[in-house]
């Protein structure tokens, strides 16, 4: 085996050309430093050495002026590394007597050959090494190009692939420009390719779970299970299999040839990691045949899998696909599978489908999506937010108990923006916690201010919405307690209503999380009572002691007699419970008698007000506040 030296003092470097010799089949020994290098030159006579020039103490001038001082070493090949590409440089070195000199950075294939022409001097090494170095090609075309955990095509070889297809579109102008009356739907009726863009969902979370040896091994039989259905005999209008072969090698180009594993008669898989999969299928295939093979794909891959040494975990995954079509939405692979990944988007929850093609109007959402989240981001330090108020009413005493405070956003030459878009947002870029944290602070520091301006007995109480985000805050309490503090507000006049679906995300957290605001003194409300998992043992485990019936049992109240002995099921509960009851929603007179007569005291809604700004509410529903009351606080 031919012996070669490394004599490099950045460490990278040295690694990389380690790497690369050992891949090649050579015996490779390395050194830090020109005086390190200089003994183990000594010591183990090597075919070749590799040295760079510029090192501390030693450099590559004194290594090879010290080996050609001994007769031992003085025939031995010598190639210079270095970052100096000047003449001068180079000429040194010539005159030295060193057999070559690459400058940095170079290629793998410019450091093999120039390790070839040196080698190739020496008469017994030029045969064997020569087939050597078209194994040693071959191996790191095969490498550079596939993944090593799934031995998939990996970005690089999609990537080459790919190029076949638009190679074959040039040779074919019908298939790269499709009829132009293209419907008006998003899909055509047939496509010259399609991308499938595959994801595990939730696969970082499962990945945590296993651990990096059985998720590999997951992904190693999830790979399989999509090569084996991929590979099965195509369908007769599928141009997969003549469309790698139909190619006249005379139009590839010579210095870049296509590898071998190109030339393939099936679908090419590739893996690019994270538990993500592109499959390209070309042919002008109709959209129901598409149809048909991502489900039936989705429905292998959803069969059970087994990970461990005896098979003891069972596994189910849950894949989503995206397709995007060649070449009507990206005539690029980065773009087929841009659109792939927006068409992704579209598979995750709430939404239950499970593939999904691309559609432009979706990248447009996104993006606005995203311009949103970042003007968010500003939108607290530059006044753009302000907390609105929507009064509670004691239907009893006709005055204002409760105010639920709520976020709005008032984007400058927009306009406000939806609640319904923003807030989903910032819920899930993390940014909820801070808007949380705000509108906490400034709905508690409004509730201490009614109390100075109010001249009934007991001032409103302020409610404030906890998002699953800043519910399970590692913070949470000590925001509530700086809030409090920082107000003087009484914790008893502060309402935190949290969902239904909140407290089943973690149970056990969100009793101990309750259990500490109900210590602190305050109220907790279970919001948008009846529309999630409506289990009484919430009501029973929790404390709760405000109950929030959901609009949309009290919009359809009057119409569905379902809905009626539903609402009154609720109400009976709440009281049998001693939980205060708060209907939302309320927007007609019908509505409000129907509440009152059943035995609901207190109601929110348009009918009474819409959420007003803070000045606007003390005026109309403090009683005294008025307008000086409102500029006092405004």
């Amino acid at each position: 085996m031919t012996v070669i030296l490394v004599i490099e003092d950045e460490p990278q470097v040295r690694r990389n050309i380690q790497e690369i010799l050992e891949l090649s089949g050579f015996a490779v020994y390395v050194a830090s430093s020109g005086a390190q290098g200089l003994r183990c030159a000594f010591e183990i006579l090597p075919d070749l050495i590799i040295s760079d020039i510029v090192m501390p103490e030693l450099d590559g001038y004194g290594v090879f002026q010290a080996l050609q001082a001994e007769e031992s070493t003085a025939r031995i090949p010598f190639i210079f590394l270095t970052a100096k590409a000047s003449r001068q440089d180079w000429r040194t070195a010539m005159n030295m007597g060193v057999d070559d000199y690459l400058i940095k950075p170079f290629t793998p294939q410019e450091l093999l050959d120039a390790i070839e022409t040196r080698l190739r001097r020496t008469d017994h090494l030029t045969r064997p090494y020569k087939t050597q170095l078209a194994e040693t090609a071959a191996h790191l075309c095969y490498v550079s190009c596939h993944d090593s955990l799934t031995q998939l095509l990996n970005n690089q070889g999609l990537q080459q692939v790919f190029g076949l297809w638009q190679i074959q579109g040039k040779a074919m102008p019908n298939l790269m420009h499709p009829a132009s009356d293209r419907p008006s739907t998003v899909l055509s009726s047939f496509a010259t390719g399609y991308l499938l863009l595959l994801q595990i969902q939730n696969w970082p979370s499962l990945e945590s779970l296993l651990g990096q040896t059985l998720s590999q091994e997951i992904l190693q039989q999830v790979a399989a299970q999509i090569q084996g259905y991929t590979h099965a005999p195509l369908a007769s209008n599928d141009r997969a299999c003549n469309l790698y072969r139909s190619l006249d090698s005379s139009v590839l180009d010579p210095a870049n040839p296509l590898p071998p594993f190109a030339q393939l008669d099936t679908p090419p898989v590739a893996s690019l990691g994270q538990g993500r999969f592109a499959i390209l299928r070309a042919g002008q295939l109709p959209v129901a045949a598409v149809t048909e093979f991502v489900e039936g794909l989705i429905d292998r891959l959803q069969r059970p899998l087994y990970c461990g040494e005896d098979a003891e975990h069972e596994v189910v995954l849950r894949p989503i696909v995206g397709l995007s079509q060649w070449p009507m939405d990206s005539q690029t692979l980065d773009g087929l599978l841009s659109c792939g990944e927006v068409a992704l988007a579209q598979c995750q929850p709430p939404n239950p489908r499970q593939y999904c093609f691309y559609d432009p109007q979706d990248r447009r959402s996104g993006l606005r999506a995203l311009r949103l989240t970042t003007q968010l981001h500003h939108a607290l330090n530059q006044s753009q937010l302000q907390v609105y108020y929507q009064p509670q009413i004691d239907l009893n005493s006709g005055q204002c108990i409760g105010a639920e405070a709520l976020v709005r956003w008032q984007l400058p030459e927009v306009g406000f923006i939806s609640p319904a878009e923003f807030i989903p947002l910032a819920e899930e870029t993390g940014l909820i916690v801070d808007l949380g944290r705000w509108i906490l602070r400034e709905a508690c520091r409004s509730a201490q201010a009614w109390s100075a301006h109010c001249s009934a007995p007991i001032a409103p109480k302020v409610s404030v919405n906890l998002s699953p985000r800043q519910f399970y805050a590692s913070n949470l309490i000590q925001d509530i307690e700086a809030a409090l503090t920082e107000t003087n507000l009484a914790p008893q006049r502060l309402v935190l209503e949290v969902t239904e679906s909140l407290v089943f995300v973690d149970p056990m957290v969100a009793l101990e999380t309750m259990a500490t605001l109900r210590d602190l003194g305050l109220k907790i409300a279970i919001d948008d009572f009846g529309i999630g998992y409506s289990s009484l043992s919430v009501l029973q485990q929790f404390p709760f002691k405000i109950l929030k019936i959901d609009q949309s049992f009290v919009r359809g109240l009057m119409e569905n007699t379902t809905t009626q002995a539903i609402t009154q099921f609720i109400i009976q509960m709440a009281q049998k419970l001693q939980l205060q009851l708060v209907a939302e929603g309320v927007e007609t007179q019908a509505e409000l008698v129907y509440l009152q007569e059943h035995g609901c005291g207190v109601v929110q809604g348009y009918y009474f007000s819409p959420p007003l700004p803070l000045a606007e509410f003390q005026r109309q529903f403090l009683p005294g506040g008025g307008d000086e009351a409102g500029n006092g606080l405004g």
